[in-house]
């Protein structure tokens, strides 16, 4: 998050790409959100967020395609979570 807080304070067209592979240090998926993943945290901070399947290339690509556009015509950041 602190990425997501520095690129929309300087409001620059980073991609930020998070991906839950279900792994985590010593919490389980279902213990580390109350809310719909780390895509929800994307609004808090002004950024834009765009949601894709990550096991469906074709999908993670529209995303991806979807998300470069958002960046480039907004001049800002966007955060792809899949």
């Amino acid at each position: 998050t602190p990425l997501l807080n520095f690129a929309a304070v300087l409001e620059d067209p980073v991609i930020s790409i998070c991906r839950n592979d279900g792994w985590a240090t010593s919490t389980p998926v279902a213990d580390q959100f109350r809310s719909d993943g780390i895509v929800v945290t994307g609004p808090a901070y002004g950024v834009r967020s765009v949601r894709a399947d990550g096991s469906d290339a074709r999908a993670l690509y529209s995303a991806v395609h979807e998300a470069r556009k958002m960046a480039i015509s907004g001049k800002a950041p966007v955060l792809t979570y899949n």
